[in-house]
């Protein structure tokens, strides 16, 4: 889930996303698919990709988390609104099964 910023929010071009999650262990990538252990990935302004498919590295718009923290930074984000959306993933990449994506809309000034 994105606890800040929230839906509406006006920001700068560096966007502070903070991330937090429910009944699952955020830890660092680490190839494997445990069922109560992933991390965080956000998509900025990105179509989410498949349930079942491996989360693209080196694509514009996606961010990998990959360290098990809980934060990142986005920027580089032009005037306007913008959405991002935040998705876990087990260890190998592919989003978790039952752990809902969160999305906020915010808008850069």
């Amino acid at each position: 889930m994105i606890l800040q910023p929230a839906t509406g929010d006006t920001v700068g071009a560096e966007v502070r996303v903070i991330l937090g999650a429910e009944g699952v262990e955020v830890a660092a990538a680490d190839g494997q698919r445990v069922a109560t252990r992933g991390h965080h990935h956000l998509f900025i302004d990105a179509d989410v990709t498949p349930g079942d498919a491996v989360i693209p590295a080196g694509v514009p718009g996606i961010v990998h988390i990959g360290t098990g923290a809980s934060e990142a930074t986005v920027s580089g984000l032009a005037p306007g609104q913008h959405r991002i959306i935040a998705v876990l993933a087990y260890g190998n990449h592919v989003p978790m099964e039952g752990v809902g994506t969160d999305t906020v809309v915010v808008v850069v000034r």
